[in-house]
């Protein structure tokens, strides 16, 4: 049976094939391509084609059990995702796999590309019940399991891990290797996330990495049900690296790996823990990121841990991280503390960590010092040589100010500009994930950006398309020559657009996206001057 992006198959209930070819096309969107409702299995072969315009095959069972044979998808060296949902279960129990097979002859040829992967949603839970020794029955793209629960069944001696080199696991999912004396992680894959593994052991290896939380930046702890270890097993060039935003004394939350049971590291792994800011910047202390209930075990005690950006990009700063285990938990340990400078420009414009151009201390500027830009500076234009991480940055200036350069303005630190001098960032890709804030009388453009939230009293140029999780709108907003969007939100809820721009585009706002958690509100533009 062969059907287009267009078509669907729908099982009833009650329905078994035995060994049908069921070939569909992928789709550019979440829509449904097999449906199931009630107890239902295909033991055909199902293949899926399609390229990088339409890359998802979308199985949904919304009630009992659907019960699917072997999965391929065609080998184009194109990203393809199996997406399984809805409230109903699924059990896979021959493979899913990024091999190739020709549906005349059923030879299967297997594949050196790593562009499958599985989006796991809905409540229901999807089983991969196969459970081999054999690379082949299984993907090795990313595995996101955003909602529910999978489960992966251990076949004879423990084998049976899945291949994915990136697995999350998000906020409320559950991902079940229970069945497992020891689950394995594989080397060089991540895991992720801020749900739940369920374990009896989680062996982790120094050869593959952990990050906690949901997404960069964003604070979240991952469960371990049950017991977890980590071994020394890298070779040189495969080590790998755990990542933790760290709070201060402010807002302590963080990543943490919660582990219910025990937690061993044998020996010294030869991986590096990143250390990054999770609100701005750090003070010296400690803060745990791993609990368990196992006493103290030293085994991580003198691993490599730096300060890095959320991308893993180190920075140059003032203080100095080291890990350290005591009882019932991993610490990492901040020593020493930021310093707060004001901007000069006494020797040239460059905003740089070499420069004296910064009153106070040694007149030099470290990522996660405090920072202001005020009327006292030599230079209202400053030119950043490459990406800065600030602890927070306050512009108190009656006078425009312009930042320029091929640097960016990184990390989690806010944004103030109280002042009632412009401030314009013109300087390149500018990331920054902490608060913007522009009191009453101030204006703020933004030429090249992607912030946290911004709350504005004052005025907000956006020269760019914007994707920010809220906006406060009390004051004025001008929307950019390109037709950029300025959205007014209040308690999440939008409110009002502001356009005035005098060739603007029409804005639609909708409630939701395809392929996004929960509900969004978005902006795209038509050619009209209406506003939406």
């Amino acid at each position: 049976m062969r059907f287009d992006r267009t078509g669907k198959v729908a099982l009833t209930g009650g329905v078994t094939v035995a060994n049908e070819l069921l070939d569909f096309e992928s789709r550019p969107d979440l829509s449904v391509g097999l449906q199931s409702t009630g107890n239902n299995a295909w033991n055909g072969v199902i293949r899926t084609e399609g390229g990088a315009a339409s890359p998802y095959n979308h199985i949904e069972s919304t009630s009992g059990t659907l019960t699917l044979n072997q999965l391929y998808a065609e080998d184009n060296n194109e990203q393809r995702t199996f997406v399984f949902s809805g409230a109903g279960n699924t059990t896979i129990t021959g493979r899913l796999t990024d091999s190739a097979i020709d549906v005349d002859t059923l030879a299967v040829t297997p594949s050196a590309a790593s562009n499958v992967g599985v989006l796991k949603r809905g409540t229901g839970t999807l089983t991969i019940g196969y459970g081999t020794a054999n690379d082949d029955d299984y993907w090795f793209g990313p595995t996101d399991i955003q909602e529910g629960a999978m489960v992966v069944t251990a076949g004879a001696g423990d084998v049976g891990e899945l291949r994915s080199s990136d697995i999350a696991v998000r906020a409320g999912a559950t991902l079940n290797v229970s069945s497992f004396g020891s689950y394995s992680q594989q080397v060089g894959q991540t895991l992720r996330g801020e749900g739940t593994i369920v374990a009896n052991t989680l062996a982790m290896f120094d050869d593959g990495s952990l990050a906690p939380g949901d997404a960069a930046g964003k604070a979240g702890v991952l469960r371990v049900s049950g017991n977890a270890s980590l071994s020394a097993f890298a070779t040189p060039g495969t080590e790998g690296v755990w990542s933790f935003d760290v709070g201060n004394n402010a807002d302590a939350s963080g990543d943490v790996l919660a582990v219910s049971g025990s937690f061993n590291a044998s020996s010294t792994p030869a991986l590096t823990v990143n250390v990054t800011p999770s609100h701005g910047h750090l003070d010296a202390g400690s803060r745990a990121i791993v609990t368990h209930s196992g006493g103290t075990n030293s085994g991580m005690t003198g691993t490599t841990a730096r300060i890095t950006d959320a991308a893993g990009n180190p920075l140059v700063t003032r203080q100095t991280v080291a890990i350290q285990a005591v009882a019932n938990q991993v610490n990492v340990v901040v020593t020493g503390e930021e310093a707060s400078r004001v901007w000069s420009g006494g020797v040239s414009n460059a905003w740089d960590v070499s420069t004296s151009n910064w009153q106070g201390g040694d007149s030099q500027f470290r990522d996660l010092d405090h920072i202001t830009f005020n009327d006292s500076a030599a230079t209202k234009n400053v030119a950043i040589d490459s990406n800065r991480a600030a602890g927070s940055i306050t512009f108190a200036n009656s006078v425009p100010y312009n930042i320029s350069g091929a640097g960016a303005i990184t990390g989690s630190g806010a944004v103030n500009v109280t002042g009632t001098g412009e401030v314009t960032l013109a300087n390149a890709g500018n990331n920054y994930t902490g608060p913007t804030t522009i009191n009453a009388g101030g204006s703020l453009r933004m030429t090249s950006a992607s912030t946290g939230s911004i709350t504005n009293a004052g005025t907000l140029s956006l020269g760019v398309p914007q994707t920010i999780e809220v906006i406060v709108q009390n004051g004025a907003a001008a929307v950019g020559s390109g037709g950029h969007k300025a959205l007014a939100f209040e308690a999440e809820a939008f409110q009002s657009l502001t356009e005035n721009d005098a060739t603007g585009t029409t804005w639609v706002v909708n409630s939701s996206v395809p392929d996004s958690f929960g509900d969004a509100l978005y902006a795209t533009e038509a050619a009209s001057n209406t506003a939406t």
